[in-house]
Order: structure tokens, then sequence, then C-alpha cells
């Protein structure tokens, strides 16, 4: 589970990508990072998303044929939504492939992100930020971490409010 320094810190790394022999832009990791912690999505999902599963206007994102082949809908907070709103007007700035079925988030050439090339490029993030584990751990912090620290940290903002975490789990899912 990553702490909020954690991510802050993978968050600003991302400028330092702003070189043509990363695949990524700089905008494009940072609102991937976004969307897997402030949607908690799985990162396959993601990078499965296409114009049309991103609907700006009823702040939703259309998760399809997820695990166990299911569909689901996944709400944007407002914060989540302006970061999304502005990487799609920076994506149509660039004249990246427009079309319904188009992938939302592209590499530098326009092409759909492909999950090695992002798992290779957070490798890279997580030294650059300083997000390693020093503990003698076997794995170091990885992209589906971001998934279970929303989790994580959602629930214990409902158990500080004093909310009734049993009534709102299902809020979680």
């Amino acid at each position: 589970v990553y702490t909020r320094s954690e991510i802050q810190r993978l968050l600003d790394a991302t400028a330092r990508f702003d070189k043509p022999q990363f695949h990524i832009a700089p905008a494009t990791f940072r609102t991937l990072l976004l969307v897997l912690y402030g949607a908690g999505l799985r990162i396959g999902e993601a990078l499965a998303l296409t114009l049309a599963d991103v609907d700006l206007e009823a702040a939703v994102l259309t998760v399809r044929d997820s695990k166990f082949y299911k569909t689901r809908l996944v709400p944007l907070g407002p914060d989540l939504l302006a970061a999304v709103r502005a990487y799609a007007a920076g994506r149509r700035a660039r004249r990246w492939p427009q079309g319904a079925a188009a992938a939302f988030f592209v590499d530098r050439s326009g092409a759909r992100l492909l999950v090695n090339t992002v798992r290779r490029a957070f490798g890279r993030l997580r030294t650059c930020a300083g997000v390693l584990r020093t503990d003698g751990a076997r794995y170091q912090p990885r992209l589906h971490d971001f998934r279970h620290t929303i989790a994580v940290h959602r629930l214990t903002a409902w158990y500080r409010a004093g909310a009734d975490v049993q009534r709102l789990l299902p809020h979680l899912a």
C-alpha cells in the first residue's frame, strides 16, 4: 500500500519523462496513475479503455469485460474528472486517433499503450521517485498496488470520519 507521500512523489516524477526516448508522455503517465489510484482500475482495464468508454459529461468510465468478463461503470470524482478532461483535451490537440474505438491511453505515436511498456516505465519511475522497498522483500511496488491503496485509503477515511463502513462497502466495490 502506497503512502500519500509516495503517490505524490510518483506523480511528480512523471514530469521527468519528458524526453523522446520514453514511449509514454508525462501527461499520459500522470493521468494513467491517477486513474489507477482514483478509480481503482487494474492496469489492463485502464489500457483497454477506448474513447467511447470515457464519458466526460456523465463523469463515468465504462470498464468492459474485466475480471470474470463483467462490465461495470466507475464514477469519477471532480478532481479525477478534471485530470481526465485535461488529458483528453491534450490528446485531441495532438491529433491522436479520435474514433470511438480508439484507445484512450496512447504512447507518443498515438498507438495503444502496452502493459509491458507501462510496467517497464513504472520501474524507472519508481526509481526516480525513490519509491522502493528496502526491507528485503521479494517484490518491488507494482502498478496493481494502486488498486489496493485506494481501498485502504478509502476505508481508513471512512473509519476516521465515523462513517458506517459496513453500509458503505458496496460503494467501494
